[in-house]
């Protein structure tokens, strides 16, 4: 599933949330969105352990084992 990270120069995790659609009543979609706070940046990735929107404990697993490699051009997930 497609999530978004926030994290730091050191590919540290600061937070994660999975990326959601929602389609408006006029047939257009959105998605979600989040602005990193000062110091750190945001990246979309996939994280084959978060299975759906609401799974919290995929989400957790993912910001406790992984950190984000390749930044600022390419970042991935990889195993801390």
């Amino acid at each position: 599933m497609l999530v978004q990270v926030e994290y730091d120069e050191r590919g540290e995790i600061r937070s994660i949330a999975a990326v959601v659609t929602a389609e408006f009543p006029d047939g257009s979609k959105g998605m979600s969105g989040r602005i990193a706070s000062p110091g750190y940046q945001m990246a979309e990735l996939d994280a084959d352990e978060v299975q759906h929107a609401r799974d919290i404990a995929g989400l957790k697993k993912v910001k406790e084992s992984y950190r984000v490699t390749g930044q600022p051009h390419a970042p991935r997930l990889a195993r801390k």
